[in-house]
């Protein structure tokens, strides 16, 4: 999988770059999958021994098993990593879907979308949940002259039109607040589908959501950009500069649900080093060149006579 899109150093799991470089796949459970390698297996000796009407049929059960499965759960999204890993996110369960469609946060509980916004929000989080699991890829890239003439079917259309609402509806909802939860983990899933935003974009460093059309980053990230120093025997971890802690109250029928939702990371640029002992540190400094223990007055002083040391022997031969 290509990676030159991608920048050197980012500070989450995804960016705008590598959500174009996206891949899905389902998870199928594991009783699902033994019971396609049953039929499968049935299928492959049922034609050796000749029987291939009934081969037909076990390898038809099997191929309709998968695609149920394949089609009834939300697919995982792959993203490439700038060190050459690749990491998978999640897809998010109704009561997220709602609660994104509603702007309410946190998330509501799968059991919870009819008693607190209704049946015909329990109706909706269903279309938008079968909506997302029959979209699993980014439109094809084509000139107008093959997209007029390849145009997507009716239903891939609407379907992609249902989510292109909610993810524009979504981020209407939130312009000028900052993504948190949730919230990030639907805006990943959506915009990594290849669907219109309409002009809106979620930070990559502080997760605000701004109006534009391209930008990576929001303008006050842009204006006060972080600059790490990059030494040799240190690597820079990004600070997040998303909202630190965020608490909402909510009433779920005859409950109160309080909850609090904190930052991933810390706010301050760090730099993490392994030290000449084998241990790794972390710094808040970039001319930081050792552990808390050998950077010590007793480990300096250690260091010192050993340098002496060798020096000596160096001397006596």
């Amino acid at each position: 999988m290509p990676l030159q899109p991608l920048r050197p150093l980012q500070l989450r799991h995804w960016s705008h770059a590598a959500l174009h470089l996206a891949e899905f796949a389902t998870h199928i459970p594991a009783d699902c999958s033994d019971e396609v390698e049953r039929l499968s297996c049935a299928a492959r000796e049922l034609e050796e021994s000749g029987y291939e009407r009934r081969a037909e049929e076990c390898a038809i059960r099997a191929r309709r098993l998968l695609e149920a499965e394949h089609v009834s759960l939300p697919p995982v999204l792959y993203l490439p990593q700038v060190d050459g890993g690749v990491v998978s996110i999640s897809g998010p369960s109704q009561g997220e879907l709602a609660s994104w469609r509603y702007n309410k946060t946190p998330a509501l509980g799968d059991s919870d979308i009819s008693g607190v916004l209704g049946p015909e929000a329990a109706s909706e989080a269903d279309r938008v949940m079968a909506a997302l699991c029959a979209v699993r890829s980014r439109p094809a890239r084509r000139g107008r002259a093959r997209e007029a003439a390849h145009p997507l079917r009716a239903g891939d259309r609407a379907q992609r039109d249902h989510l292109e609402g909610l993810l524009q509806r979504g981020l209407a909802d939130r312009l000028g607040r900052q993504l948190h939860g949730y919230e990030e983990r639907i805006y990943v899933q959506l915009v990594g589908r290849g669907l219109d935003a309409g002009g809106l974009r979620v930070c990559e460093q502080c997760l605000l959501v701004f109006e534009a059309p391209r930008a990576a980053a929001c303008a006050a990230c842009r204006r006060s950009p972080v600059r790490p120093k990059y030494p040799e025997h240190l690597r820079p971890v990004l600070p997040d500069r998303a909202a630190g802690v965020r608490t909402s109250v909510r009433v779920v029928g005859n409950r109160v649900v309080g909850s609090i939702s904190r930052t991933r990371s810390t706010r301050q640029l760090r730099y993490i080093g392994t030290c000449q002992c084998g241990r790794e540190f972390v710094a808040e400094d970039a001319s930081r060149k050792h552990c808390r223990k050998c950077g010590s007055g007793r480990g300096r002083t250690a260091r010192h006579r050993e340098e002496r040391a060798s020096e000596t022997a160096s001397e006596t031969q």
